[in-house]
């Protein structure tokens, strides 16, 4: 029979294990090219924001801060793009996005 302390053990180390990631992750766009070095910022409610910078490619991957509506803005170039609507699920969302040159910055779109 096993110890009831450990048992106890085990269900608190349960309870205090962290809820399951909300990755996004995808590749940000500039023509026919990925966007190296953009800074990706994923804003979430009482969440706060999360940012991650693209490699090479333009591929980025963030855990967001909570589940649901949230919205991403990316910074290239020095230059700030539009925020537009993401919704976050449980587990995985990937998010394709295109910058277009618009004035003094980047119109954010969703590719694909």
């Amino acid at each position: 029979m096993k110890s009831p302390f450990v048992l106890a053990g085990v269900l608190l180390m349960c309870a205090s294990a962290p809820a399951a990631a909300q990755d996004v992750s995808g590749r940000v766009w500039v023509g026919n090219s990925g966007a190296a070095q953009a800074v990706v910022t994923v804003s979430c409610g009482e969440g706060g924001a999360v940012s991650a910078t693209t490699d090479g490619n333009g591929v980025y991957r963030i855990v967001a801060p909570e589940l649901g509506e949230c919205t991403v803005q990316v910074s290239f170039q020095g230059k700030n793009s539009t925020r537009i609507a993401l919704r976050v699920a449980q587990g995985r969302t990937t998010a394709n996005l295109e910058l277009t040159a618009r004035g003094n910055g980047w119109s954010l779109t969703r590719r694909g």
